[in-house]
This record gives C-alpha cells, sequence and structure tokens, in this order.
C-alpha cells in the first residue's frame, strides 16, 4: 500500500546514476535542439585553441555551421522499424 503523503526531498530525489549522466545527457540536448540553444551555449563546444588569439577565437565562433543530422538519423531508424513488415521465421 502507498503512503497517503510523501515528503518533497523524496520527490526530488535523485538516481545516482541519472546525475552522473546529466552533463552528456544536456550536450546530447543541446546537439539535438539545435538553433538558438545551440547558439547560445556555442562555447562549450568550440573552445579557444592555446595561443590563439581572441580575434581569431571570436572569427571562429562567428562563422560555426551546424547540420542537425543527429535528430534527423534518429527520426529515420523509428520510422524503418515502425513502417517495416513484421516477419516471424518457423524453424520445423
Amino acid at each position: 500500500m502507498y503512503p497517503n503523503q510523501l515528503l518533497l526531498e523524496t520527490l526530488e530525489a535523485k538516481n545516482v546514476e541519472y546525475e552522473q549522466m546529466l552533463p552528456t545527457l544536456n550536450e546530447i540536448d543541446l546537439l539535438v535542439s539545435g538553433g538558438y540553444k545551440l547558439k547560445n551555449s556555442i562555447r562549450h563546444f568550440i573552445t579557444q585553441r592555446p595561443g590563439e588569439d581572441n580575434e581569431i577565437y571570436e572569427t571562429r565562433i562567428k562563422k560555426h555551421t551546424y547540420l542537425n543530422i543527429l535528430s534527423t538519423n534518429v527520426n529515420e531508424q523509428v520510422s524503418k522499424l515502425s513502417n517495416a513488415p513484421i516477419g516471424f521465421l518457423f524453424d520445423f
């Protein structure tokens, strides 16, 4: 039987493995979302090279391009799996 009330602390508890994976999951979210989310945090992905002038770094930041193929490929695979005919193999 479940309790009638739960502590907020219990509801906000996070799994340790989830907390360890959270930075990676956030990066994946940025890459899949693209657009303004990625543009606002592009410095996380394009870091300044050692000894690189600030002007050159700023130029690299301004010239970045990003083609969001991750979400396109995931959607293609999901579509292939959901639209593919189901076949059964019987071995007698």
